[in-house]
């Protein structure tokens, strides 16, 4: 049998709670493990994900696989077709629990690092304050109001991946050009 599953990656924190950053669709072929191999799987989830509901596996629940053919992710810069290994080799975000904290701290009026990091794509600073939206382990989302009220968004990617928070801390430093860190914006203009 054939499915299409959609998964909205919905920001959680900070000033964009809510808004939905990216839009991943996985078309494939369902199938329908033996109740042994469903009950199996379900007590590896269980491990990181406890769910009363995973009790019900193999009697009045059914836990299929999803095997993807195709993978598109749509966001604001467009459409990106993504290949099925390299999806299931990506992993998690390790900063997804933490994301809204770190855009309640960056996006503080009193923190100056927003600012400089909207320097990068802006050639003088919005009459807004420009807001980061999305932080993750390749980079960083900026939304900006133009003067004519127009609301651009902006993928500022890191210079290497993260997979700790002593290295997001020092990617962010490394964009907002922090005194350890000289910004070179000349390096990063198209």
């Amino acid at each position: 049998m054939r499915a299409r599953l959609e998964v909205l990656d919905v920001i959680l924190g900070g000033v964009a709670d809510g808004r939905c950053r990216r839009v991943v669709v996985v078309e494939g072929r369902v199938e329908l493990p033996g109740t042994h191999a469903q009950r199996h799987v379900a007590t590896h989830i269980a491990v990181d994900l406890p769910d009363h509901s995973l009790l019900g596996i193999g009697d009045d629940i059914a836990l299929v696989r999803l095997r993807a053919e195709q993978i598109v992710l749509t966001d604001h810069d467009g459409v990106t077709t993504i290949e099925p290994d390299d999806m299931a080799t990506s992993g998690p975000d390790p900063f997804a629990d933490l994301e809204g904290h770190w855009l309640d701290h960056l996006n503080d009026p009193r923190c100056r690092i927003v600012p400089r990091i909207a320097m990068r794509v802006c050639r003088c600073l919005p009459a807004q304050r420009p807001l980061l939206v999305g932080i993750d382990r390749a980079g960083v989302d900026l939304e900006f109001t133009d003067r004519d009220d127009n609301i651009h968004r902006q993928r500022i990617p890191f210079a290497e991946a993260c997979s700790e928070v002593g290295e997001l801390g020092t990617q962010i430093r490394l964009l907002a050009g922090g005194p350890r860190y000289p910004m070179d914006r000349a390096a990063l203009r198209p």
